[in-house]
């Protein structure tokens, strides 16, 4: 199946509860808030607040650069200060958490092609008074080879198995000489499935239910293809760490895994969102890495998005109130997210004005 503009709405229409409209710019999918914040931050679509550089939370909203070190790279931290946390962009951009967003697919052939549509949209938008930051443009770039929708499967893998109970994270931190999975899953003990982006937004949605019995009890690993059907090696070195029960291919319309080891994420005939499940256990002889400290050091990756509910001022507050020694930096909210629980983190969100 190619993703195209009129398959992708098919895709939304018959997996998702969304409304599908007409709009004065084009049919578009309506979305509350904040799912259209997580639509955005895995697929990169943007919000029209300028014609030119819609803003896209996509590459803001990390901030560990690998597995099993706390490195912090530019995103919701910047050194020992918050940055694009949600908290803090509600304040700047508070048009993200406002009111239905309508998405518009926008397919085109080249650049220009695109930077015309979307200037055309803006100017219709505003000459009709209405307010371009509730639209937001998803690119479906017509002119590669799988028309660049890898972020698209990567969302429906989020949401699938957030569905069924797992953390779900794509571009998920992991080793440079091992690279990126494209989407990573991590059932809870809790079962209750949402996107990790959600842990720092419980000041803005207020569902701090989710962060009950947060014990990572396995992981899953996918990876994710539009252009080539060719995926199996990348999986493989993902498996061979040790960290991850079960790899998935991710494909469109891929029917079979290459492997019987792997399962199969795909679209089926009537547009429908469906999985094969690996027939076998993935068994290595020689593991890289130790899967205990994988998930001590997830834990704690856990607990610097819960405290990013903070904002700048109290976040320093309450890390010099623990830590008193020292410079506030870097090191010292490393140092507290380690050692205080989830739980103590939580109850001092909760009681922050």
């Amino acid at each position: 199946m190619e993703l195209n503009r009129e398959n992708i709405f098919e895709i939304f229409l018959k997996n998702f509860q969304f409304k599908i409209i007409d709009t004065i710019v084009g049919k578009a999918i309506v979305m509350p808030p904040i799912e259209a914040f997580l639509f955005c931050n895995v697929t990169g679509a943007g919000y029209l607040d300028d014609p030119h550089y819609p803003f896209t939370p996509k590459g803001t909203t990390k901030i560990l650069r690998e597995a099993f070190q706390y490195n912090f790279v530019t995103g919701i931290f910047d050194r020992h200060n918050l940055y694009y946390s949600p908290c803090e962009l509600k304040d700047l951009k508070s048009y993200l958490f406002n009111g239905d967003k309508y998405v518009l697919l926008c397919e085109c052939n080249n650049e220009k092609d695109f930077n015309s549509e979307i200037e055309k949209i803006y100017r219709i938008l505003t000459e009709n008074e209405l307010t371009p930051t509730d639209f937001i443009i998803f690119r479906i770039e017509g002119w590669k080879k799988g028309k660049g929708m890898e972020c698209f499967l990567e969302y429906l893998a989020c949401e699938f198995f957030k569905k069924r109970g797992y953390i779900v994270e794509n571009q998920i931190p992991l080793m440079h000489s091992i690279g990126t999975p494209d989407f990573g899953g991590y059932k809870n003990s809790g079962n209750k499935g949402f996107h990790l982006i959600e842990l720092a937004l419980l000041k803005i949605t207020g569902n701090y239910l989710i962060t009950d019995n947060l014990n990572i009890e396995n992981i899953i690993v996918g990876e994710a293809k539009t252009a080539t059907t060719i995926m199996a090696s990348q999986l493989e070195k993902y498996l061979k760490t040790g960290l991850f029960c079960k790899g998935y291919e991710i494909h469109p319309s891929k029917p079979y895994p290459t492997k019987d080891y792997f399962g199969m994420f795909n679209i089926d005939e009537n547009f429908i969102v469906t999985l094969k499940e690996p027939k076998k256990v993935y068994k290595s002889s020689k593991t890289r890495f130790n899967h205990a400290k994988y998930i001590n050091w997830f834990t704690n990756y856990l607990k610097l998005y819960i405290l990013s509910n903070f904002k700048n001022e109290k976040l320093a507050d309450f890390i010099n109130k623990i830590e008193p020694k020292g410079k506030y930096n870097q090191e010292k909210i490393i140092k507290v997210a380690n050692n205080l629980s989830i739980k103590e983190i939580i109850s001092a969100i909760k009681e922050c004005d």
